[in-house]
């Protein structure tokens, strides 16, 4: 059984939702959402000394 967060769904959304994801195998999620569910609980990979984000590069 997956222990990642759960959340419920009328049959119907349940039936969207897995074809969804069954379609195309990633979610992404925006800033706002991200935010919204604790994302890092605060801790962002950016907010880490080393990170290339913090000393202003982007990796790709």
């Amino acid at each position: 059984m997956h222990s990642g967060p759960t959340f419920h769904l009328t049959e119907v959304s349940a039936t969207h939702w897995r074809r969804l994801v069954a379609e195309t195998g990633a979610l992404v999620v925006g800033r706002k959402l991200f935010g919204r569910t604790g994302g890092w609980e605060g801790d962002g990979a950016a907010r880490r000394r080393g990170h290339p984000l913090r000393a202003g590069r982007l990796a790709a």
